[in-house]
């Protein structure tokens, strides 16, 4: 008799553990990039405005642009007539050329002193 109060008492926690697993995870919006909670934690900006003035952008940050170039692990970011360019950093597949896209990432500088915006997720605009 106690084995089976047991048994349906442990089975009642399974169910009440797996309903708070599944009523946490509802709510999330698995369209947000890792890390970013909502887009308020990210700052939007065009192309031209960060590269003119990228000490204003702490954090992550939206940047959008127009990709001119790739190659294996970098991309080039620029605007539509390549005024300004920018290379960022992505780990997974590059966005093919004359694709408008927002790239999230932060500003890093490299050893040599140089800037490269490290991109952590990739959203192509329509």
């Amino acid at each position: 008799m106690q084995k089976k109060i047991l048994f349906t008492g442990l089975a009642v926690v399974a169910v009440l553990i797996s309903f708070i697993f599944l009523f946490q995870n509802k709510n999330r919006d698995l369209s947000q990039p890792t890390g970013i909670k909502n887009n308020r934690d990210i700052q939007l900006v065009s192309i031209d405005k960060f590269v003119r003035q990228p000490g204003l952008y702490k954090g992550i940050v939206g940047v959008s642009g127009t990709v001119k170039s790739t190659s294996k692990s970098f991309f080039t970011l620029g605007c539509k007539d390549a005024c300004i360019m920018m290379p960022v950093k992505y780990d997974q597949q590059s966005p093919k050329p004359g694709t408008r896209i927002t790239a999230i990432g932060k500003l890093e500088k490299t050893k040599k002193g140089k800037y490269i915006f490290n991109a952590t997720d990739i959203q192509i605009e329509k």
